[in-house]
């Protein structure tokens, strides 16, 4: 069956689904749901760029179907073809009293005007929080609204419908806005308040939404394309200010989020809705993520040698971290990761192959090996209860000496003179060049371990609670 939405919805997938939905526009786009009851705040709505598509899901398709039929009191008998209409009395009514009740144009605007009228009421009452009169006035503006008829009366009313559920989703949504308001008189927010007066930001959109398009259009060249779509992303995030008056790393503002949000439905624009295409536009927004990760590490360590760069942009962090370098300071202040997500998984692929490695030379598998690892000193030993809550307590430094001592012991094990006798080249080659990348990465952290005398520690520890 081929059903269309109701007014104030649109069809779109929720999530990695393969079903549309029917799902409402109104209000804050992380509170959208679907007509089945689903949450759908991560649908796209592209429905002012192409028409919308069925519905798929069969609940959304009966509520859509009841919504989008006319009532049959709202019938116009007199229209219906081959239909003898009495001329006597039904129902205690004549013809005539039943056609004069039938509304002109005239009589319809009136009654939705009305019906208007009270919107400005519904809000207060929905900003003041009384359920029982909101239910009240609801109740009266949908009845109001069911007596209007005549030719056109179903789309009348449809829309009049919709926007009653408007009002009062608009009204909650502005009571969060309102308190923050209130504070904002003490505490002004420095955000950018539309990124389209910021110069070059709506042609560097533009330029994203046609890279995105090309990405998906090309699937080989996604990559090189998710690499320039990130940098354009991270020209934007330093462009648009937060609620401090610095650039939106996290893109977390408003601004930023709409500035995200028309890229991709430039990107959406004039292409079909399918499900293959649907997955196409993911996997490229995963490859784009993954490459802004990359571009954001490396963003933030250049910064130790650009002062230019670091004053032009995080003057203000300069001024809350004097004591740190440039990258440094950035990555405190926003707390963002020091490693790229493929740097992750490189370090651990490496881990896993090393680790790998060791097994092999001792002969054993990877599980084995680590059964048959000693377990550090002390551990299983004292008597009575309180052993497990002394465990319990270990910190979590203890946890990370423990660790590097059972690694140590494994590599140490595994590379018996007699086990690597064994190997051939190739697998010599193979463990030499693990065995370089543990100590290179073992080196790095051991470095990036300042020593300071107890009595600094204690400073810090002062300081850091402060903060």
């Amino acid at each position: 069956m081929s059903v269309k939405a109701p007014a104030g919805y649109f069809v779109s997938f929720i999530g990695s689904g393969k079903v549309t939905h029917a799902i409402n526009q109104d209000g804050p786009k992380a509170s959208r749901m679907t007509l089945c009851g689903k949450a759908a705040g991560n649908a796209v709505d592209a429905s002012r760029y192409r028409p919308d598509g069925d519905i798929a899901c069969k609940t959304c398709q009966r509520k859509s179907f009841e919504m989008n039929a006319t009532p049959l009191h709202e019938i116009d008998i007199t229209t219906i073809p081959g239909l003898v209409v009495p001329t006597g009395r039904t129902n205690g009514e004549s013809s005539n009293d039943m056609a004069a009740k039938t509304m002109d144009k005239d009589a319809q605007a009136k009654a939705e005007a009305d019906v208007r009228d009270s919107f400005e009421r519904l809000t207060s009452l929905v900003v003041e929080g009384d359920a029982d009169k909101i239910t009240e006035l609801v109740k009266s503006l949908t009845n109001d609204t069911n007596k209007i008829t005549g030719t056109g009366a179903a789309a009348i009313k449809a829309k009049l419908r919709a926007d009653i559920d408007k009002t009062v989703k608009d009204a909650e949504a502005a009571k969060p806005k309102a308190e923050v308001a209130t504070k904002a008189d003490t505490t002004p927010s420095l955000a950018t308040e539309d990124y389209t007066k910021v110069p070059g930001l709506v042609e560097l959109v533009s330029e994203g939404s046609k890279l995105f398009k090309e990405g998906v259009a090309h699937e080989s060249e996604k990559g090189a394309r998710a690499k320039r779509l990130a940098q354009i992303d991270l020209d934007m995030r330093l462009n648009i200010l937060n609620k401090d008056g610095v650039p939106d790393l996290h893109a977390k503002s408003d601004q930023a989020k709409r500035a995200s949000g028309d890229l991709l439905n430039g990107a959406l624009e004039g292409v079909e809705k399918t499900f293959e295409n649907d997955k196409l536009f993911k996997a490229m927004q995963r490859s784009k993520q993954n490459a802004m990760s990359d571009t954001l590490v490396q963003y933030v360590r250049a910064l130790d040698n650009s002062p230019e760069e670091f004053g032009k942009y995080f003057g203000k962090i300069a001024e809350a971290h004097p004591d740190l370098s440039p990258t440094e300071a950035v990555f405190t202040f926003y707390g963002l990761p020091r490693k790229s997500q493929n740097e992750l998984k490189a370090e651990k692929y490496a881990a896993t192959k090393a680790l790998e490695a060791a097994a092999k030379a001792a002969g054993k598998t990877v599980a084995e090996l680590a059964a048959s690892t000693p377990k550090g000193e002390g551990e299983g030993e004292g008597e009575g209860e309180g052993n497990g809550d002394a465990a319990a307590k270990k910190t979590a430094g203890a946890k990370l000496v423990e660790h590097a001592t059972k690694a140590n012991d494994e590599i140490g094990k595994a590379l018996e003179e007699k086990a690597v006798k064994k190997l051939t080249n190739d697998e010599k080659r193979a463990l030499k060049k693990q065995l370089e990348a543990i100590a290179l990465r073992a080196n790095s952290a051991a470095l990036a371990l300042v020593i300071e005398d107890d009595a600094d520690d204690d400073e810090d520890d002062e300081d850091g609670d402060d903060a």
